[in-house]
C-alpha cells in the first residue's frame, strides 16, 4: 500500500458476548487505528456510536444499513460508513421456494431468529410464508453461539395437549446469523 511501509491488523474478537462489544470497539478505537472493519450488527452499532470520523468499512449480513440509518442511501451513503451488506428480503421467498420444492406438502415451518439481527429477515420470511400458506413459527436464538439441538428437539415434539395439539413442522429455516449452526434444514 502506497505510503505504508508496514501494515498492523488489530483484531479483537467478543466470543459471541455481547457485553464485550463497546469495550473492545473502544480499545481499538484508542490503538488510533486508520480503519475500522466490523462485523454484523451489534459491532456496527457500537463502531457508528464509537466514532463519526474514523472509516468504517462494515461486514453485516443482516442489517439494511439505509434502514438502521447507518447511511443515507445506498448511492450516497455520506458519513464515514461503507462496505457489504446483504439484508435482502428477497431471499426469504427464495427460501421457502426451495422448501415447498424439496418438500411440496410443506404446510407448517419454523424460523430461528435471533432477535438483535433486527426484523427485516423476520418480517420478510412472515408474509413469504403467510403468501405460500405455510403457517410459520418462530424460534428466538440468543447472540451467543449455541446448539439449535433443543429447538431442534422442541419443534419435532409430538402434539400433545400441552402444545396445544400443534402439529409438527415440515421444515425449519435459520436466519442469516453467523453464530446460527443449524443441524437441519428439512425434513
Amino acid at each position: 500500500m502506497e505510503g505504508y511501509s508496514q501494515v498492523e491488523i488489530v483484531l479483537r474478537v467478543a466470543d459471541g458476548d455481547p457485553s464485550r462489544i463497546i469495550p473492545l470497539v473502544t480499545e481499538v478505537i484508542a490503538s488510533k487505528v486508520d480503519v475500522l472493519f466490523p462485523i454484523g450488527p451489534a459491532v456496527m452499532r457500537a463502531a457508528r456510536s464509537a466514532t463519526q470520523t474514523i472509516p468504517i468499512v462494515g461486514n453485516d449480513l443482516e442489517s439494511d444499513p439505509v434502514d438502521t440509518g447507518w447511511v443515507a442511501s445506498l448511492a450516497h451513503p455520506g458519513g464515514n460508513i461503507t462496505g457489504v451488506f446483504m439484508a435482502f428480503p428477497d431471499f426469504a421467498t427464495k427460501w421457502l421456494g426451495l422448501l415447498k420444492d424439496a418438500v411440496p406438502q410443506l404446510s407448517r415451518a419454523a424460523i430461528l431468529w435471533d432477535p438483535s439481527t433486527g426484523l427485516v429477515q423476520k418480517k420478510a420470511i412472515e408474509d413469504a410464508a403467510k403468501a405460500s400458506k405455510v403457517t410459520l413459527e418462530t424460534m428466538e436464538v440468543q447472540t451467543r453461539p449455541i446448539s439449535t439441538e433443543p429447538l431442534i428437539r422442541r419443534s419435532e415434539e409430538v402434539p400433545t395437549p400441552s402444545s396445544c395439539c400443534r402439529p409438527r413442522l415440515s421444515a425449519r429455516m435459520c436466519g442469516r446469523r453467523p453464530s446460527l449452526r443449524c443441524s437441519t434444514i428439512c425434513r
